[in-house]
């Protein structure tokens, strides 16, 4: 495109301005679906845990247990490393709890005999989720992976 191609500076201006308006439209929407997804994350987590219900565990992803494995090695001590944890949602089953931040979708799954959020709490998205589930259970963590 030469100079003589470029349209006039004043047009420029326009379609810099009307591009700005579109990026903050889109903004919005972004932020709007962002506010969603939490607001249905706190629903099924309220749901969940004044259930009570102990569920069976399903399974750790492989790449987030890999990820987490990594974790435990870069700070150990820091939290109940995940084999651990592993054995005790095998024999256990999990629950649903929410953490300090309830009005931040702030939610994580505790083996179900264990109230220790800061050490066992584990994000609902690194859990693998089966045909045969508890569906709420299910687009908990679905949701997380958003």
């Amino acid at each position: 495109m030469s100079i003589w191609d470029m349209p006039p500076v004043g047009k420029a201006v326009e379609i810099t301005k009307q591009s700005e308006k579109e990026l903050d439209v889109a903004k919005e929407v972004i932020e709007k679906e962002k506010a969603e997804i939490v607001r249905r994350k706190i629903t099924l987590a309220r749901e969940l845990s004044e259930s009570r219900e102990c569920f069976p565990f399903t399974g750790i992803n492989p790449y987030n247990y890999q990820e987490t494995k990594a974790v435990e090695e870069e700070y150990p001590g820091y939290f109940t490393p995940i084999d651990e944890l592993i054995a005790k949602f095998k024999q256990e089953g999990m629950k649903v709890v929410f953490g300090k931040n309830t009005e931040n979708g702030d939610v994580f799954i505790l083996p179900f005999g264990s109230d220790d959020i800061e050490n066992d709490g584990v994000l609902p998205k690194i859990f693998q989720v089966t045909d045969n589930m508890n569906e709420k259970l299910r687009e908990l963590m679905l949701l997380g992976r958003n």
